[in-house]
């Protein structure tokens, strides 16, 4: 029997929902995703080479779909788009997008999260550019679509995910050309979602034994805390996240102008309804 070669890749946006996609991906017996959900094979860790990539597939059985999903092959478009044309030309690309001036303040807040000390979300952008830059989908997806064919390349909505998690269920499984029908008994799970927490020292604990898990492969043992209720366990106790505010409306009239073009450009390209991301914002 030939090597196992990813024939699929989820590419993005961090704060986007691309854990829940992974984990609806996983639970699907005709789909193998490597484990750790992100091996950054063609942005960090190219020069590992290609014999190690491919070691992360060597249990593959008789799974139809194969491939992995790394945020950072959006962040990184420019060069990683060349990179994972010149592995597979058919590669199949799934993309999560979500109103990016929410997912600006999504990561924000996991900055804040993480220990970082920000005052403001303007600080935050002064400090972290990416926060914005890696919201400019369409600037961030012209280098694939400039490859590869827009039947390629799959577009799932964050907001669809939330209200309408089977269709999106059922929409990945027929991309990817396996039974559409499966349920996963995922659909209705909570879409991770960043939380302000009231111990950071706990957070911190809980952060590191996350990392840890992705880095050793063993990232199943976070889904099934995730099934069994632990993280909503967690949430309860250490998520103050009610109790914040959000964005502000200033924030919101601040924030608008960086995104205003491109979103106008990523609609025109997709024809995705989206007009709902700039109501709050003008």
């Amino acid at each position: 029997m030939g090597r196992a070669m990813p024939n699929f890749l989820g590419i993005g946006a961090m704060k986007s929902g691309t854990t829940w996609i992974a984990e609806i991906l996983s639970a699907h017996p005709e789909i193998f995703v490597a484990h750790g959900k992100e091996l950054h094979y063609f942005s960090h860790k190219y020069s590992e080479g290609i014999e190690w990539y491919l070691n992360h597939f060597r249990t593959v059985h008789k799974e139809k779909a194969v491939g992995e999903y790394s945020p950072s092959y959006m962040m990184e478009s420019q060069v990683v788009s060349q990179r994972i044309y010149e592995f597979n030309p058919k590669m199949k690309l799934i993309v999560t997008v979500r109103n990016p001036m929410e997912r600006a303040f999504s990561v924000y807040r996991w900055l804040i999260q993480r220990g970082e000390k920000l005052s403001s979300l303007h600080d935050a952008i002064e400090k972290w550019p990416g926060i914005v830059l890696d919201g400019l989908y369409f600037q961030k997806l012209k280098p694939y679509w400039d490859l590869f064919s827009d039947d390629q390349i799959h577009i799932v909505l964050y907001e669809d995910i939330e209200n309408n998690a089977i269709k999106v269920q059922r929409d990945l499984y027929q991309f990817l050309e396996v039974d559409k029908e499966f349920n996963s008994n995922l659909a209705d799970t909570v879409v991770g979602k960043t939380i302000s927490p009231r111990i950071q020292t706990v957070e911190i604990i809980r952060s590191h034994i996350h990392t840890w898990t992705k880095q050793h492969n063993v990232a199943f043992i976070i889904t099934w805390a995730k099934k069994i209720g632990i993280s909503q366990l967690y949430r309860r106790f250490n998520d103050k996240s009610e109790q914040d505010s959000m964005l502000t409306s200033e924030d919101r009239k601040k924030i608008y102008p960086y995104f205003a073009e491109d979103i106008k450009k990523f609609r025109d390209k997709t024809g995705l309804g989206i007009s709902f991301w700039c109501e709050e914002y003008r």
